[in-house]
């Protein structure tokens, strides 16, 4: 047990130090032991495997103090280490980014995906990653690991699609199905809430510490029960800088206060066939006002510092403005002071890939040995160490 502990102690140390200098580049051995409260033989048992991993690179070298000594010698993250997939995948397409291990995107691209092949969760996650294998030996770094985000409830701890309607899934857990196909980690959340850690780190050092993510898609349903197409609605919610889960991980999918019981859809629309999307202006007009209105509770009760508007929505935030300054002008959310909350997503029609990616990144540099599940989809530094793909396997 005492060993059991020792090495506990020096996973959380290592994920200190490597979260420090993610957070804060260009430090010395000395800086780190000190704001992590650590001796220093500690810091250097810990850094030099670092080094010598390829992690931790030394950077730059600093002045010595006034009365000589040896030259401080600044650490920070390799962001060349290691790539990070971000995918999303859809009912008949999915996106792909590519980032470095500090998040900047080193190439994306969309793959169609068969609708009607009878494809389900597993299958497409892999059609998906086996098109990326060119792009993975293109970036001419090998890859780390993979953030997926997909339209339905999901518990990302244990990899658990709870339900999603656009594949017509229930109880499906997706780890299972890959854990013995790929040797890098995989982790799974809903898409709304990828999009919502995209805009974390997007704004890591000045974004506001509470904000909504609307997603609303126009997306093919499942090959069951909701054949043709429809429209998708999620939120993500983050409250002081976490994203918000609710009681049974449903909190990102909205359901409209008109919504009435044997409706498909979200809210009180229903569309009069699959050529009812693209919507006209009108539609679209009646659709954003019954989910703007619906918002409206939502950010006079939770006070968000920013509403970010992303999905096919995305493209239309000067439409959706003058909506909410016109149609919506007497109401709570169409005032001047709540129209300055909203803003469009950073990653346009890449915001789930992208966020699905940055997602990983934050949860492999958390501090590991506090998550609420242990064995969080096996993503841990040893891991991390022990395979990385090159794209050419």
């Amino acid at each position: 047990m005492q060993g059991q502990t020792k090495s506990a102690q020096k996973d959380t140390n290592r994920s200190l130090v490597l979260k420090l200098l993610r957070e804060q580049e260009l430090l010395s051995r000395v800086d780190i032991a000190e704001t992590l409260g650590l001796n220093r033989s500690t810091i250097t048992s810990i850094v030099n495997p670092l080094i010598g991993e390829g992690i931790v690179i030394e950077k730059a070298e600093g002045n010595a103090a006034p009365k000589g000594g040896r030259k401080p010698v600044f650490l920070g993250i390799n962001k060349d280490y290691g790539c990070v997939m971000g995918m999303e995948i859809r009912h008949a397409r999915g996106r792909i980014s590519l980032m470095d291990f500090q998040g900047n995107l080193l190439t994306e691209e969309e793959v169609d995906i068969p609708g009607e092949s009878g494809l389900d969760i597993a299958d497409r996650f892999f059609l998906l990653y086996e098109k990326s294998r060119q792009m993975i030996a293109g970036a001419g770094t090998p890859l780390v690991g993979i953030g997926c985000g997909l339209s339905g409830y999901i518990n990302p701890y244990t990899g658990t699609i709870i339900e999603s309607a656009v594949f017509d899934t229930y109880d499906y857990n997706f780890f299972i199905r890959i854990k013995d196909r790929i040797p890098v980690p995989v982790i799974l959340d809903n898409d709304a809430n990828c999009c919502a850690w995209g805009e974390l780190v997007a704004h890591k050092k000045e974004g506001p510490d509470n904000f909504v993510f609307l997603l609303p898609t126009f997306t093919h349903s499942g090959e069951g029960r909701q054949r043709g197409r429809r429209l998708g609605i999620g939120m993500g919610i983050v409250i002081s800088r976490s994203v918000y889960y609710g009681e049974s991980y449903s909190s990102g999918e909205f359901r409209s206060f008109l919504w009435k019981k044997g409706n498909p859809e979200q809210i009180s629309w229903t569309p009069a066939g699959p050529g009812a999307v693209p919507v006209s202006p009108e539609i679209f007009k009646t659709i954003v006002e019954e989910i703007c209105s619906n918002l409206s509770v939502m950010v006079s009760v939770l006070n968000p510092g920013r509403v970010y508007i992303g999905g096919d929505f995305g493209p239309r935030y000067e439409e959706i403005m003058h909506i909410l300054g016109t149609a919506l002008k007497d109401r709570f959310i169409g005032m001047e002071e709540q129209r300055r909350l909203f803003q469009p997503a950073d990653f346009s029609e890449y915001d789930v890939a992208r966020g699905a990616g940055c997602m990983f990144l934050e949860r492999l540099f958390e501090i590991q040995g506090f998550h609420k599940d242990n064995t969080f989809h096996d993503l841990n530094w040893k891991r991390i160490f022990g395979y990385r793909i090159t794209g050419v396997e």
